[in-house]
Order: C-alpha cells, then sequence, then structure tokens
C-alpha cells in the first residue's frame, strides 16, 4: 500500500484530461487534481484557497471549467486554466442558493435545483431552465442524477426514485416501488 493523500472524506473523482491524465477530487475540504505518472497517483496541485467542501463536481471542457454544487452557498465555477473561483446563487438565476447540485449528463454540465434542471448561459452570466430537461421534469426538486449505458436518466424527487426512458419518441418518467 502507497499512501497517495492525507485529506480525509473524499466523495468523487473527475477525469479532466487523458493527456496527461488528470483528476479532479472532491473532498471535504476543496479540490485536489491528481495526475497519473508512471503508473501512479500523484498529487499535483490543490486547489489555493478553496477550502468548500466538494461532494458534487463535474468537468465542462467546453469551458475548460470545474463546477462544484454547495448545499448550502449556491455553485461554484473554476477554471482550470488559472484555477479562479467564482460562486454564483439567487441572484445569478438559480432558484435558491440551497439544495442545487451539478451533475454531467449528455456529455453537459446541468443543474439540479429545486425548482427543476437548470444550464448556464454563459453569455449572459445566469442560469436558467434547461429547455430540454422542462418538459420532462418541469419544476421538480431533483436531488440526484445519473445516466445509464442506454442513456436513460435515474433520479431522485424528495424520497422517491425514479428513471426517464428515452426508448420511445416522447421520453417517459417510470417510478420505482418503496424498495
Amino acid at each position: 500500500l502507497v499512501n497517495i493523500d492525507n485529506s480525509i472524506g473524499y466523495w468523487h473523482f473527475e477525469k479532466i484530461t487523458d493527456t496527461p491524465l488528470l483528476i479532479a477530487a472532491g473532498n471535504y475540504t476543496g479540490i485536489r487534481i491528481f495526475e497519473i505518472v508512471n503508473g501512479l497517483l500523484k498529487t499535483r496541485l490543490t486547489l489555493p484557497g478553496f477550502t468548500a467542501s466538494s461532494r458534487f463536481i463535474a468537468v465542462d471542457s467546453v469551458e475548460n471549467s470545474l463546477w462544484v454544487s454547495h448545499p448550502y452557498r449556491g455553485i461554484y465555477k473554476i477554471s482550470l486554466s488559472n484555477y479562479t473561483v467564482q460562486l454564483f446563487n439567487a441572484t445569478n438565476g438559480l432558484p435558491s442558493t440551497l439544495d442545487n447540485h451539478v451533475f454531467k449528463i449528455k456529455n453537459k454540465v446541468v443543474f439540479a435545483t429545486e425548482k427543476g434542471i437548470y444550464r448556464f448561459n454563459n453569455a449572459k452570466r445566469l442560469f436558467e431552465p434547461d429547455p430540454f430537461y422542462k418538459p420532462i421534469f418541469d419544476s421538480l426538486s431533483i436531488r440526484y442524477l445519473r445516466e445509464d449505458n442506454s442513456g436513460n436518466l435515474w433520479f431522485v424527487h424528495h424520497k422517491s426514485i425514479g428513471v426517464v426512458a428515452f426508448e420511445n419518441k416522447q421520453p417517459e418518467i417510470f417510478y420505482i416501488p418503496e424498495l
């Protein structure tokens, strides 16, 4: 066994680039960037000055940024070129500063909020309801999203688990009975 890091409470790992292989890791105290060197995971960088718990992270390769949601503060956008951090909240179009979650679905970063799925409009620098997901989820409070290998979306709404199936012309929601 080789100790690669002494930080506690890692939540999530997300690949940033293939060459070199860089990985963003969200933990209880911020973000750490790892790289694979000669087959070993090595710390490349601890994001300076960023100490927010980072459970939900998503890499936006188009924007070359990392999105991090915090349950009480809003959503952070971190530039991967210069590691500057911007905090967005209800003043930036989110329905609330609370209970926002970030996910990468269908190769795009989306934001699950208490009023449905949102996207970030970079030109306006504002969050807005995502027109693709609005007809599916409307304003459901979504806490979790996961795309399966068939392109279906598994989600959590309050205490209900469901799946959006894309097999037909129109997406269909199926709720899973209580386990």
